[in-house]
């Protein structure tokens, strides 16, 4: 667990990290197509995910970041997602700056695109130093799905 927003609120309180990375680099996606519907707050990753999801599915796209977070299965739990910006912020203060994880030193996306920036380029995170940028949707990068409960 690597956040407590202190209250239920829309049926979950709390967000979880995957135990471990999804093995390999995953593209993001969508590279001719803006979803435009995306949002950084935390919370917002599990909708973010969903739109994604369709329209990559709209679009015949397979194996993408948003596909591989969506489809992941731990413990009996299905509902697992690819974060937004701020909640893969607070993985990267909560868990990663504290040794907590296991993430690599790479690059992680997030489900948030930048929607003041050009082609709406998604967020990702550097978690060797905690920078947040934008990297074009046909970059491989490190996922790691997160849940609400």
């Amino acid at each position: 667990m690597f956040y407590d927003m202190g209250f239920y609120l829309n049926g979950w309180r709390y967000l979880e990290a995957a135990p471990a990375d999804i093995p390999g680099v995953w593209q993001w996606g969508t590279e001719r197509r803006d979803v435009n519907s995306t949002t950084n707050g935390i919370g917002n990753g599990k909708r973010n995910t969903q739109i994604i999801v369709e329209l990559l599915k709209e679009a015949r796209e397979t194996m993408k970041a948003t596909q591989v977070a969506d489809a992941y299965e731990y413990n009996g739990f299905s509902d697992w997602f690819l974060p937004s910006k701020d909640e893969l912020n607070q993985m990267y203060i909560n868990l990663k700056v504290g040794g907590l994880g296991g993430f690599q030193s790479g690059s992680y996306w997030s489900s948030s695109e930048n929607t003041s920036f050009g082609l709406n380029p998604p967020f990702c995170q550097k978690f060797s130093n905690g920078e947040q940028s934008q990297a074009h949707k046909d970059t491989s990068l490190l996922v790691r799905p997160i849940r609400q409960f």
